[in-house]
């Protein structure tokens, strides 16, 4: 019988909450800025509710801020300086330094060390993708790197992993795609890619009905596991 699958030629990963545990070091950005600008008091239960912001775009998760603390904005027109200012505490945040995510360094290096073409499709603008695999010490280890603000649409809609494999050479279904995020496992999936997902503590509760498999963290996720991983 012939085998009409073609082999796995490239992996694609998502950034935030999957390499980089740069999820709480965003919350605190946004939330300490909004404190200080708009006398805004940060709740736990807020913090429990940014889960829902993971793995959207700028805009869309900074509509959702805004709505739930009453935010004195309008946008568009008050996005851009909004969006800066939680640019530039995110970035002197990042400086500090970044702590990887269980597992990540060492698959992205055994991924490497396999042969497979490495790509990021990632919502975050690229100058802040960048600056976190530099922290991290693996950029070098990419072959393409596809920000979410070069596609009209961020996750869960599909063009993000479609630009990615594009810049990669392959085909969708010559690559597997890994994602923290319910959003972006679906555009994964939408795309074409098979999915691993790796929920974190903060997008536990995301929907990851579109992966082709789930597992707890990174450790242990092997190139062998990503070549087994099935069709959804």
């Amino acid at each position: 019988m012939t085998n009409l699958t073609p082999p796995l030629r490239a992996i694609v990963f998502d950034m935030d909450g999957l390499l980089a545990d740069t999820e709480p070091l965003s919350f605190q950005s946004w939330s300490t800025m909004i404190a200080d600008e708009y006398g805004v008091t940060i709740t736990a239960a807020d913090e429990a509710w940014s889960a829902i912001t993971v793995g959207k775009s700028g805009g869309e998760a900074w509509e959702l801020v805004r709505e739930h603390f009453q935010l004195p904005l309008e946008f568009p027109r008050d996005l851009p300086e909004f969006s800066q200012k939680i640019r530039t505490r995110y970035h002197r945040i990042l400086e500090d330094g970044v702590p990887p995510m269980p597992g990540a360094i060492e698959l992205v290096l055994a991924c490497r060390d396999a042969g497979f073409r490495l790509g990021v499709a990632s919502s975050s603008g690229m100058d802040a993708i960048k600056l976190v695999l530099s922290k991290l010490g693996i950029i070098d280890c990419f072959d393409a790197l596809t920000s979410g603000k070069e596609v009209p649409k961020s996750k869960p809609d599909p063009a993000i992993y479609r630009l990615a494999c594009d810049r990669l050479g392959v085909s969708p279904r010559e690559a597997v795609a890994i994602e923290d995020s319910g959003p972006g496992i679906t555009a994964a999936h939408l795309a074409g890619l098979r999915c691993l997902a790796i929920p974190s503590a903060i997008t536990k509760s995301h929907d990851f009905s579109g992966a082709s498999a789930i597992r707890p963290t990174l450790v242990g996720v092997t190139p062998a596991t990503l070549i087994k991983l099935p069709w959804k």
